[in-house]
């Protein structure tokens, strides 16, 4: 190879280089929906993934960093409620909202210069929310994990196990059948969701821009 033909192919291997940097682009905001099933744990039903009935919803996601963001979500859907005593098969329909803090266990991005920048992570959060049912409605502690997957820079994948713990004893329409003196913090209803998402990317940071934010 001649010193010119050395010279083209070093400075090409710059330009891709520059090019490929550049487009390594960071998103302040994340956007998607969701889908899955979503069982009840409580006085009618002590067996987890049993019941499971449809349930649907979106988000959207503010990133601190590549390993924290907040979230808001909004869900709704049914959950089956088997027989229980006197009390006859029925369901519950549900919508809830629900603001929560996200750990990634490694930096997610699709940098691929960066050696501890990962397509791929397991994640876990935790937050408060609310969800109304039957008429009424009560406060929710929602907790999980999940795993999530880039597709390209600015489409991700993901799955979501979450745990929702209702402060109120009747999301099944069974009110402390057993007369317990169990309280507000002390009660059996609980359900969960798992959920098959697909995400946006936006709000792109700006290197060149004044104010970081490409408008």
């Amino acid at each position: 190879m001649t010193k010119t033909n050395l010279r083209y192919s070093f400075f090409l291997f710059l330009i891709l280089i520059v090019a490929n940097v550049q487009s390594q682009s960071r998103y302040f905001a994340e956007i998607g929906a969701f889908g899955g099933g979503t069982f009840y744990l409580g006085d009618a039903n002590k067996t987890p993934f049993t019941y499971i009935d449809a349930t649907y919803g979106g988000f959207i996601k503010y990133k601190l960093d590549k390993r924290y963001s907040f979230g808001l979500q909004i869900a709704g859907g049914k959950v089956r409620i088997p027989s229980y005593e006197n009390f006859a098969a029925a369901k519950t329909p549900f919508v809830d909202v629900e603001a929560t803090a996200e750990f990634n266990f490694f930096d997610f991005g699709y940098d691929r210069l960066k050696s501890l920048t990962k397509r791929a992570t397991p994640y876990i959060f935790i937050g408060v929310g609310c969800v109304a049912y039957n008429k009424k409605a009560a406060f929710t502690i929602p907790f999980g994990v999940g795993g999530k997957f880039k597709l390209s820079e600015q489409f991700n994948l993901g799955v979501t196990w979450s745990m929702n713990k209702v402060f109120d004893d009747d999301f099944e329409n069974i009110d402390n059948p057993r007369g317990l003196n169990k309280g507000v913090l002390i009660n059996n209803d609980w359900y969960s969701k798992i959920t098959l998402y697909l995400s946006f990317d936006f709000w792109q940071y700006c290197r060149t821009c004044h104010s970081g934010l490409k408008k």
